[in-house]
C-alpha cells in the first residue's frame, strides 16, 4: 500500500472528524501506518508517502500540524516544509528523522521553521506530547489577523538569499555602504569575539536598528541587563564554552520567550543544534563562515517576527521552548540565577 495520491487520505474515525488534523509525510508505509495508529484515536489523520502528494493534500484540508520525514526519494523534508510554510503558514511543523545530517537539521529552521524534531525511533508518549503542544499553538494562531501575518511573513522569507554551500566571509566587501533606514526597529546584540565578523554584520543593517557589541557571555548578559534587546546574535566559538552558551540561550527564552535568537557556529554537534531548537526555540542558526548579508537577512527576519509577537500575543505560542532537562537545570545555578534577575528586571517581576 503506497499513500501516494490526494486520493489515498486515511479515513478518519466517526468521532474525529471535528478533531485537528494531522497531515503525515513519510516514504515508509510502515511508518506512516505506526504514527497513524498512534494518532488516529486523538486525531484526524492524513497521510502521503510522497512530497508531491503531500502538498496536494495540503491544498485541499485545513491541516493543524505536519509532520515529515527528511530523508526521502524526490523531495527531502527540508524542501517539502519549505513549501507547506507558504502554502500553509499557520501549520505548526514537526520534522522526524532518524539520521544527524547537520545541515538538514539547520535548513529546516532556517526554511521551513520546525516547531520540533523528533527523533526516529521516538517514544509514543513524547510524539504525543509534542503534538499536543503543537495544535495548541495552531489553535492560537487560528484568526484571521494571525493567519494573514503569517503568510505576509512566509512572503518576505521567499526572498531568502540561501546559500547552501559555506563561503568565506573575507568575500562581503567591507566597502559597501549599509542599506538606508527601513521599516524595521530594534536594538540587536552581537556576542563575538571576532570585531571584523560584527563590522561586516553592523553594514549589512540600517542605521535605524540599534546595534549592540559583546566580546564574551558575560559582557553580553550585563549589557543585556542594562538595555533590552530584540534579537540576540551570539557566536559559538569554542567547544569548552559552547554548553555555558547553548544554555544561556535555553534560559533566556524560557524566561524571555519575545527575545530572538540567531546562532552563528562552526563544527556543531546535530544533536546538540537539534537541542538548540527544541529547547532553545533558536530563531535561526548559521553556519560560518558565511557572506555576512546572510546574517544581516536573518536579522532583519527576526526583527519582522518581533514586530509581529508585539502585535499579536497569540503568537507566542510559536515560541514555546521544550523543558531543559534536569542535568540541565541542576546545572550552572549561577547562570540560572543571573538571567532570571535580567527577566524580572525587563518583565517587572
Amino acid at each position: 500500500m503506497r499513500y501516494s495520491s490526494p486520493q489515498s487520505i486515511v479515513p478518519p474515525d466517526a468521532a474525529a472528524k471535528e478533531a485537528p488534523t494531522i497531515l503525515l509525510l513519510d516514504d515508509e508505509v510502515r511508518i506512516v501506518e505506526t504514527l497513524r495508529l498512534i494518532l488516529r484515536p486523538h486525531y484526524r489523520v492524513l497521510a502521503a508517502t510522497d512530497g508531491d502528494a503531500a502538498l496536494d493534500l495540503l491544498r485541499k484540508h485545513p491541516v493543524q500540524v505536519i509532520i515529515s520525514d527528511q530523508r526521502m526519494p524526490r523531495m527531502t523534508g527540508v524542501e517539502f516544509l519549505r513549501q507547506a510554510r507558504t502554502l500553509s503558514p499557520a501549520s505548526v511543523r514537526i520534522l522526524l528523522t532518524g539520521f544527524s545530517d547537520l545541515q538538514a537539521i539547520i535548513d529546516s529552521v532556517n526554511e521551513g521553521e520546525v516547531f520540533r524534531f523528533l527523533n526516529k525511533p521516538w517514544g509514543n508518549a513524547e510524539l504525543l506530547a509534542v503534538v499536543r503542544d503543537a495544535v495548541e499553538v495552531s489553535r492560537q494562531l487560528d484568526t484571521r489577523p494571525a493567519l494573514d501575518a503569517l503568510a505576509k511573513l512566509a512572503r518576505q522569507e521567499a526572498g531568502s538569499p540561501f546559500i547552501k554551500t559555506p563561503v568565506s566571509s573575507s568575500s562581503s566587501s567591507s566597502s559597501s555602504p549599509r542599506p538606508s533606514a527601513s521599516c524595521t526597529q530594534g536594538t540587536v546584540l552581537i556576542k563575538t569575539s571576532n570585531h571584523g565578523l560584527f563590522d561586516q554584520i553592523r553594514r549589512t543593517q540600517p542605521e535605524s536598528i540599534n546595534l549592540l557589541y559583546a566580546s564574551s557571555l558575560d559582557e553580553a548578559l550585563t549589557c543585556l541587563s542594562r538595555q533590552r534587546a530584540t534579537v540576540f546574535g551570539t557566536h559559538f566559538e569554542s567547544v569548552e564554552s559552547a554548553y555555558e552558551e547553548a544554555l544561556a540561550l535555553k534560559i533566556l527564552k524560557r524566561d524571555m520567550p519575545t527575545l530572538l535568537t540567531i546562532a552563528l557556529v562552526h563544527n556543531a554537534d546535530a544533536n546538540e543544534v537539534i537541542s538548540l531548537i527544541n529547547q532553545g526555540r533558536v530563531f535561526r542558526l548559521v553556519t560560518l563562515p558565511c557572506k555576512a548579508t546572510i546574517v544581516g537577512f536573518y536579522i532583519q527576519s527576526a526583527l519582522r517576527q518581533s514586530q509581529a509577537l508585539a502585535a499579536m500575543p497569540q503568537f507566542l505560542g510559536t515560541q514555546r521552548a521544550a523543558a531543559l532537562g534536569e542535568t540541565e537545570e541542576s546545572r550552572s545555578a549561577g547562570l540560572f540565577s543571573r538571567i532570571g534577575s535580567i527577566c524580572k528586571r525587563w518583565l517587572g517581576g
